[in-house]
């Protein structure tokens, strides 16, 4: 908790957003709350562990309504808020959502039975692990996809 103190302190004092700062550090604390409360060191994890769950059925419904939540999110950034009509957008985003669908459900995959289990130092480890480095792997992806997509069509407005 202090460490997430220390890095909001820091954001804000280099002027930069501290939103996500404070959003992480207010998650440790109600984790931190929850532990307490139940005396149980794996319940650490189980907001985590809900708010992965939560995502991934997120993530897949967006797929399902043929609306990628990626493509709901940055499409009307990057491109032409009618994204969606473009067929090459549409499958960039579609192939971006299933790889962050199947990085929050891996996540909960590997953590659900752990937590169940009640290994609180495999839930760590596991956290660590599928944390920021997956989270690099599947941004590094997408951004891959989106660049490839985009600079086919020069202007954004990538058509097949």
């Amino acid at each position: 908790m202090a460490l997430a103190v220390v890095l909001a302190l820091i954001r804000l004092l280099s002027r930069q957003p501290v939103r996500t700062a404070l959003a992480g550090a207010a998650l440790i604390g109600v984790s931190a709350l929850v532990v307490v409360t139940t005396g149980d060191g794996t319940d650490f994890y189980l907001l985590d562990i809900v708010r992965t769950s939560v995502l991934s059925f997120i993530l897949i419904a967006s797929l399902l309504i043929r609306r990628p939540l990626v493509g709901v999110l940055v499409g009307p950034v990057i491109a032409d808020p009618r994204w969606y009509s473009d067929r090459v957008q549409r499958r960039a985003y579609d192939l971006c959502t299933v790889i962050w669908a199947a990085a929050v459900v891996a996540r909960s995959a590997v953590k659900i039975p752990f937590y169940l289990d009640d290994n609180v130092v495999a839930l760590g480890i596991a956290s660590m692990v599928m944390g920021v480095p997956l989270l690099l792997v599947t941004t590094y992806l997408q951004l891959r996809i989106l660049r490839a997509t985009y600079s086919q069509g020069g202007d954004g407005s990538a058509t097949a």
